[in-house]
């Protein structure tokens, strides 16, 4: 699988596959970060390219160069030191958040920002500055104190918010195009008993529902999936809420039921196939998978992404995701609604997130307090299909863009670069530092091609 860039372990479901632009390449999976070390030397020396991966769930774009050696930090997934008295965490880049949940769970700790997902590896996250179901922390940028990196030189630096400041601010949300993440230390918080609350409410509320979710100090986590049915879609929308306790629990950690995993796997399996099963996931999920109940904070974000892996070769999974402004959230609703029934298209998932202001990354996706929809599509795995779903994603982008909003750089490059400079006016100057830093070229991605 092709990832799109360092450690792109993607905040994704799933991402476009290359299956018909497939690059067969060398990966080679280091055991040390001295190993990484010769082999960014050895690509300096010899003017060739490196693409990082790490717990290699998510599948990101096509690379375009043939002269690409694609590293597996799989290995590099240990944690080398846990502070609990000022809960803080130092760890390797390739160890996922759900290694880390099972090192701190047991000492009431919980990891503050992270996907909604758990088995995506921490320098992924870092790549893309994810976020998740906490809006409090921001996005995960907000909770790292200091990072330790191998630059294009093949050079071991330390970067933080007060060394190596510009650098760190590129790093964050800097899609792999730095260097290669090798330790961080993260910003922990405690494990919450949360309470759970599941409630529907009309879309034409979500102006006044995500201001009162954000400003609601006892709120903890939020979701909410959109109604997909042909005679209810996009017209309200199941929130899940979790609610703080004063209570600190080291509960053991328990993955999704057996039931509820195979219903949601059918779900998502039947959805893909006929149309017609969108109008009863309400209910099932209403009644039977997202139930009112007590439980921790680590198990409220312990949940895997293969519960919603596409297998079949005939099609395949896309995300598309946009961040506006609370007040224009409702609007942009609306828009993506038209846009969507216009182009009939085969939508499995819109879930809405808060996701607070970012002042850390160069590249914010959000540069004010924003709610983001995000759209989980099924397309048959053909370039016809794929050219369509670029022109319906142009649609939606430009829809965002009237909003004042922003979308989601990781996955596919659909947008034009005009769309992408409108959204990010920083952008030039990001690529500006990258071409400071990098002026080999090193660490190259598709989405650098595209839009430099």
């Amino acid at each position: 699988m092709i990832k799109l860039s360092l450690n792109s372990i993607f905040v994704s479901l799933l991402l476009i596959s290359s299956a018909y632009c497939k690059l067969e390449q060398e990966i080679i999976t280091p055991k040390n970060c001295a190993e990484l070390v010769h082999i960014v030397k050895n690509a300096s020396q010899n003017n060739t390219h490196i693409t990082i991966q790490g717990a290699g769930k998510g599948v990101s774009g096509k690379n375009s160069l043939s002269d690409t050696t694609y590293v597996d930090l799989s290995k590099l997934n240990k944690v080398i030191n846990l502070d609990v008295t000022a809960k803080t965490i130092t760890v390797q880049a390739g160890i996922t958040w759900k290694e880390i949940q099972e090192v701190i769970n047991r000492h009431g700790l919980s990891v503050a920002a992270m996907q909604s997902y758990n088995d995506f590896s921490v320098g992924g996250s870092i790549g893309v500055n994810a976020h998740g179901q906490d809006f409090r922390f921001a996005p995960v940028g907000s909770t790292i104190i200091s990072l330790q990196m191998i630059n294009p030189q093949g050079e071991t630096v330390t970067v933080s918010p007060h060394v190596n400041a510009q650098l760190f601010h590129a790093v964050i949300g800097g899609y792999g195009l730095f260097g290669i993440i090798t330790e961080v230390t993260l910003q922990l918080t405690d494990n919450k008993l949360l309470k759970k609350r599941v409630k529907q409410v009309s879309t034409q509320k979500l102006a006044s529902l995500t201001h009162a979710t954000l400003a609601n100090q006892n709120i903890a986590l939020f979701s909410g999936r959109l109604t997909l049915g042909s005679q209810n879609f996009f017209d309200s929308l199941l929130t899940i809420t979790y609610y703080n306790t004063p209570k600190t629990t080291t509960e053991k950690l328990q993955p999704l039921s057996g039931v509820k995993n195979f219903i949601s796997q059918q779900i998502f399996a039947a959805m893909r196939k006929n149309s017609g099963v969108k109008d009863m996931r309400l209910f099932v999920e209403k009644n039977f998978i997202e139930k009112k109940e007590t439980l921790s904070r680590n198990n409220a974000m312990n949940h895997s992404i293969d519960h919603v892996k596409e297998h079949r070769s005939t099609h395949i999974d896309i995300l598309q995701e946009y961040f506006i402004p609370l007040k224009n959230i409702q609007k942009f609703t609306q828009k993506a609604k038209a846009i969507l029934q216009k182009h009939n298209v085969n939508i499995l998932n819109a879930t809405l997130r808060i996701v607070k202001k970012d002042i850390t990354s160069i590249l914010p996706y959000a540069p004010e307090h924003c709610g983001t929809l995000v759209f989980f599509v099924s397309i048959k795995n053909n370039a016809k299909a794929y050219h369509q779903a670029q022109a319906w994603a142009h649609e939606l982008i430009n829809a965002a863009l009237e909003c004042h909003g922003t979308f989601y750089l990781p996955y596919q490059c659909f947008a034009t670069k005009e769309q992408v400079r409108m959204a990010y006016p920083q952008f030039d100057e990001f690529i500006k530092l990258k071409k400071l830093y990098d002026p080999q070229e090193i660490f190259v991605n598709d989405l650098y091609l595209n839009y430099k």
